[in-house]
């Protein structure tokens, strides 16, 4: 909260008196609520689920896609969960010599796609 400045910093003066202590949790809750509200969370999670490799490269893809899961909340599930969803959106020629491996992070699937890519060129 320290870094918090202007209308940031005005707001958390006027609300950190209405608790002697402040979580994390209850503080990114009071946060996400006045500057990040759920038509926002709702939008962005919207885009993730339709998120597909399209015309972008691997690198481009995997930037948007991390962007992206930040905002899905626990709904999407753990790690596996997350790299099925960034296979599925591959482009099927990258998706189809990606799959039927054991990743464990979703690092080595977005390395293995882009060598797949580049060899593809």
């Amino acid at each position: 909260v320290h870094y918090l400045s202007g209308d940031a910093h005005l707001w958390w003066r006027a609300v950190q008196g209405r608790r002697a202590v402040w979580t994390w949790g209850e503080f990114v809750a009071e946060f996400d609520a006045k500057y990040f509200p759920q038509e926002a969370r709702d939008r962005l999670h919207l885009r993730f689920i339709a998120l597909t490799q399209g015309d972008r490269s691997v690198r481009e893809y995997d930037a948007e896609f991390s962007r992206l899961v930040v905002h899905t909340g626990p709904g999407i599930g753990g790690e596996r969960s997350v790299m099925q969803r960034f296979l599925q959106g591959l482009r099927p020629s990258i998706r189809t010599q990606c799959r039927g491996r054991d990743y464990t992070v979703r690092a080595e699937l977005v390395e293995l796609a882009a060598s797949i890519e580049e060899d593809l060129r």
